[in-house]
């Protein structure tokens, strides 16, 4: 009977051990890495540009830029893995579409490109006028392109 009792103690605090250990070792893996960490690893993912990163709700959320120029939000874990990019822009036009609409619309000689907001700021030769640059703006929920001023 003593040894009955006495092995089950044993096995008691054993178990209480073990599940007090397994407990420590997930709170130490649910430690979340580094903003900079994360921001590293989405470059290395191929992702050119990252415009904000958040960690809420147990997991890291960034918006970011692939390499055409269109614009996502990725979910990382906490260890910074990926684990869901889900186009924000699917329907918004990339880059190559933009550059694509200013030579459509007339203007050659592209010599410089920036995508802000909901906007690709373009700048341009106009192909009926050579010597006269064009600032020009093209939507990327439209792609239509407008002229802005003159250069």
């Amino acid at each position: 009977m003593k040894r009955k009792t006495l092995f089950n103690l044993v096995t008691a605090g054993f178990l209480t051990l073990t599940a007090s250990l397994a407990i420590t070792m997930c709170r130490k893996s649910r430690k979340p890495v580094s903003i900079e960490t994360v921001v590293k690893n989405l470059k290395k993912a191929g992702y050119i540009a990252v415009k904000e990163v958040e960690f809420e709700g147990g997991f890291y959320q960034a918006e970011v830029i692939d390499a055409v120029g269109n614009q996502a939000e990725v979910k990382l874990t906490l260890r910074g893995v990926i684990t869901s990019p889900a186009a924000m822009t699917s329907e918004k036009i990339s880059m190559v579409e933009a550059i694509d609409a200013v030579n459509k619309a007339g203007y050659i000689n592209i010599y410089s490109i920036k995508l802000k907001d909901d906007f690709y700021f373009v700048s341009a030769v106009d192909a009926k006028e050579p010597e006269r640059k064009a600032k020009l703006k093209v939507d990327v929920n439209t792609g239509e392109v407008s002229e802005e001023l003159y250069i």
